[in-house]
């Protein structure tokens, strides 16, 4: 089905709207464009160097893209794809159950540095149960956010984060705005889609982080980057003082 619109530029020349199949290519064109190459996290761990953990994590953005709820800014004229929001519907792991990240740990022949990606999410995102702090069962996780080089300072990621929100309002009064890309692996083909409560994401630059703040995200945790350390050497080697931290941050889904 056609991606709903969620909004358009002042000058109508961008949509931000839910991601279709055919657009998922271009979404991942701007992940290797712009996140693996410019992302704090993806410098510090060397994923543009490495091209089979930067596989890796387009496997996890892709896995995160089939539950429908993924959001993209497009340029209306031709179609180009030049940001996402990859967005996961997260539910917690049941008692005495490994969560999707261990499992994923489990799995034979991961890259070192994608291995990092998931002890990095796994140590964040363990600082806080967002669950838990917010009384809900069911959260959409902003797992990777990306803009074009050349649409920096233009608005873009702000938009997606508000996109995201929108559409996970949407999700809380039980509309049909989701749409799997693969039937086939459809996590909702047998049964009703989880009614959305809360917003998580970890914003891992200044830039990101004055986004959450300005929608009025919650901070939960604050990571600094010269306490987290990969191949002997601490992440911020590599990101540089401008963006001295991770901040874990939240919002309850407000309809």
């Amino acid at each position: 089905m056609p991606g709903r619109v969620w909004a358009r530029s002042e000058d109508r020349t961008l949509e931000w709207m839910s991601m279709r199949e055919d657009q998922l290519a271009g979404a991942i064109g701007v992940m290797r464009e712009s996140f693996f190459p410019h992302e704090n996290i993806s410098k510090a761990l060397r994923l543009n160097e490495r091209p089979r953990a930067s596989a890796q994590t387009e496997r996890l953005a892709r896995t995160a893209a089939n539950d429908g709820a993924c959001v993209v800014a497009v340029e209306v004229a031709s179609g180009r794809v030049i940001g996402v929001a990859f967005n996961k519907i997260q539910v917690p792991t049941p008692p005495g159950e490994k969560n999707p990240l261990e499992k994923l740990r489990e799995e034979q022949d991961h890259d070192p540095s994608f291995v990092e990606v998931i002890n990095y999410l796994t140590k964040v995102e363990g600082k806080v149960d967002v669950f838990a702090h917010y009384g809900v069962n069911c959260v959409l996780e902003l797992m990777f956010l990306a803009t074009l080089t050349e649409y920096h300072g233009r608005g873009v990621g702000r938009r997606l984060v508000q996109a995201t929100e929108e559409l996970s309002r949407a999700l809380a009064r039980g509309e049909d705005v989701i749409a799997p890309l693969n039937e086939d692996t459809n996590p909702w083909k047998n049964c009703a889609v989880p009614k959305v409560q809360a917003l998580m994401a970890i914003f891992t630059s200044s830039f990101s982080q004055k986004i959450g703040n300005a929608l009025c995200w919650d901070q939960l945790a604050v990571v600094n980057h010269d306490e987290l350390f990969f191949e002997g050497d601490p992440y911020s080697l590599r990101i540089g003082p401008d963006h001295p931290t991770s901040i874990l941050m939240g919002k309850k889904v407000v309809t």
